[in-house]
């Protein structure tokens, strides 16, 4: 018999069991673990305390990431380890299907994604990055930069602040 009340251990199980299952859910990924299967696999081998996000920690993926998540298709891996997986598998890919995959696996840090991109206000509009922006105006992304970071020609950057060119940093 079950008690009435669940442990806070079990409470903690659930609520990952139902985060997981809603981000799968939301990729468009079927998940067909029961919260017992679920819990069972990972607490088998200690896995629970090893896992996470961060290196070296425990995920569940999917078996050559396809597939529904279900007991007979995942397997356990370390972030590291699925990162090269997928890499390696990515090689026979040809160079537009590549960036695809990287861009969906979360890998792809330029653009407007990347951690330095900041939005651009100019004649046209406001634009996330520099270079979308010295894109639109036909000049090169080094010329947006400059306006810019000079606030010319009604180029500014959307937050104001503006970074001294490396050459000038020093000084």
């Amino acid at each position: 018999m079950t008690p009435p009340y669940p442990t806070e251990f079990e409470r903690l199980l659930r609520r990952a069991y139902a985060s997981q299952r809603r981000s799968a859910v939301t990729r468009g990924i079927p998940f067909l673990f029961t919260f017992e299967q679920w819990s069972e696999w990972w607490l088998t081998d200690d896995r629970w305390s090893r896992r996470g996000r961060k290196a070296g920690q425990l995920q569940m993926g999917r078996k050559g990431y396809s597939g529904p998540y279900s007991p007979d298709n995942v397997e356990c891996a370390t972030k590291e380890q699925k990162q090269k997986l997928l890499l390696t598998s990515l090689s026979s890919l040809s160079p537009e299907k590549r960036a695809e995959a990287y861009r969906k696996a979360g890998l792809a840090r330029r653009g407007e994604k990347h951690w330095q991109a900041r939005a651009v206000v100019t004649p046209l509009g406001t634009f996330p990055t520099v270079t979308a922006a010295a894109k639109a105006h036909g000049i090169a992304q080094p010329s947006g930069s400059f306006l810019a970071r000079e606030k010319r020609n009604g180029w500014r950057y959307l937050d104001g602040y503006a970074p001294k060119p490396a050459a000038i940093a020093g000084t």
